[in-house]
């Protein structure tokens, strides 16, 4: 069974969303991709109203091998530090997001 999480984030026109998280990037890179515990993994912005100024909104897809490669994924100390800082800023600039988790059987492929 392979576990996808979608993040979607919406800010305000004239609101940035938070700098790139180099170190975070590294760490999943090494931990999670490297060894095949995530599969696939993107970013996306757009546009929330076709009137908006900026891309104001962002969706985050990863797709993992396993559920349990998701669960070492979502309990990782360095991942929580870097959520904890992410959700701080994001109520700081009000940015809101939903994070939507999909248990995929193994005879479907993840969206």
């Amino acid at each position: 069974m392979t576990v996808k999480i979608t993040v979607t984030s919406i800010k305000a026109d004239g609101v940035n969303f938070p700098d790139y998280n180099q170190a975070l990037e590294a760490h999943i890179t090494t931990n999670y991709i490297n060894t095949g515990k995530i599969l696939s993994k993107e970013s996306i912005k757009t546009k929330v109203n076709e009137s908006d100024d900026d891309l104001n909104k962002r969706e985050f897809a990863m797709v993992f091998d396993s559920a349990a490669s998701f669960n070492e994924y979502d309990s990782d100390p360095v991942r929580a530090e870097a959520r904890a800082a992410r959700d701080a800023y994001y109520a700081e600039h009000g940015i809101t997001y939903t994070t939507v988790t999909e248990y995929i059987a193994p005879d479907v492929t993840p969206a």
